[in-house]
């Protein structure tokens, strides 16, 4: 749509698919971005199957990028059951307001997982490209 509409315009055309491009290489990973959003610690071990539910909600609520530990997930990324343990940081881009109420709201997905998890807000937060 954008790019259709550009066609006519090689610099529009230019500066439209530059921007696709940027979109690209931070859901990819291939890029590190910066933001608001979220930090998510939870209280306790949290089973594989919650993990992907959580990153699937996320995904649905409209996040830019996410990191749990160090590492930062991508599609690709495969889920471990390891990889979220109890005090593990997750640090998730987006607009800070939406995930926070969504993740918290009645039926919300930290209350359909069942799992008991402190919530901040974030002002700036910096993830890492992939690394590998």
């Amino acid at each position: 749509t954008d790019l259709s509409n550009a066609s006519n315009n090689t610099n529009q055309t230019d500066e439209t698919l530059g921007k696709e491009l940027s979109k690209l290489k931070i859901i990819s990973g291939e890029t590190a971005v910066a933001g608001s959003g979220i930090e998510i610690t939870f209280k306790e071990d949290i089973e594989q199957t919650q993990m992907v539910d959580l990153i699937n909600a996320l995904r649905n609520i409209g996040m830019e990028a996410i990191a749990i530990g160090d590492r930062r997930i991508v599609s690709n990324t495969p889920i471990s059951s390891d990889l979220i343990t109890k005090d593990t940081k997750i640090e998730v881009i987006g607009n800070q307001d939406i995930l926070y109420d969504s993740l918290l709201r009645r039926g919300g997905i930290i209350e359909q997982i069942g799992a008991d998890a402190n919530i901040e807000k974030k002002d700036i937060t910096i993830l890492e490209k992939v690394n590998g």
